[in-house]
């Protein structure tokens, strides 16, 4: 389902296209499921640009039924803590909170994922409270078996409302 995250921002930044450091190439034990990869290795991108949070808060992921227990397993020893955003809800306008904890929380998602061969592309971002989140466009390419971010560009910073941006809430 395509839909037009960029829209529904205020502001629209551009960046520069960078590629992510050796740190961030990923590969999953569970198998070859390329969209799996590919969001795999888009999330730890988004993580990368929420250093220093540490544990004072917990990453919530959106991501298919189907591959959470992959995507649970690949992140089990991630600072700060990821968790499954299925069940979790907003606090009003003070962003996600972790049922569990009651600590604040990160909603990540990837909303679309589009693969041509050994090069992909994919759009997603974070949201954190009314007026923290970002949305990214990523291309990607498979080296070696792995899938690589080669540019991403930042889409848009601004207010969104978390039910428009990702399923779970």
């Amino acid at each position: 389902m395509r839909r037009f995250f960029f829209l529904l921002f205020t502001t629209l930044l551009s960046s520069g296209c960078v590629a992510p450091n050796g740190n961030q190439q990923l590969q999953l034990n569970a198998g070859g499921i390329d969209e799996l990869h590919i969001r795999q290795t888009v999330f730890v991108y988004l993580f990368s640009t929420r250093q220093g949070e540490g544990n004072d808060r917990v990453y919530l992921i959106d991501a298919p039924e189907s591959q959470m227990a992959a995507l649970m397993e690949a992140f089990s020893t991630h600072v700060p803590a990821v968790k499954p955003a299925p069940g979790n809800k907003t606090d009003g306008g003070g962003g996600p909170r972790d049922r569990d904890s009651g600590k604040p929380a990160v909603l990540f998602g990837v909303s679309e994922i589009e693969i041509k061969g050994i090069e992909a592309r994919a759009t997603g971002g974070w949201y954190a409270a009314s007026v923290a989140a970002e949305y990214w466009e990523f291309s990607l390419a498979k080296r070696n078996d792995i899938w690589v971010i080669t540019s991403m560009r930042l889409v848009a910073i601004a207010s969104v409302l978390p039910t428009l941006f990702f399923r779970c809430c």
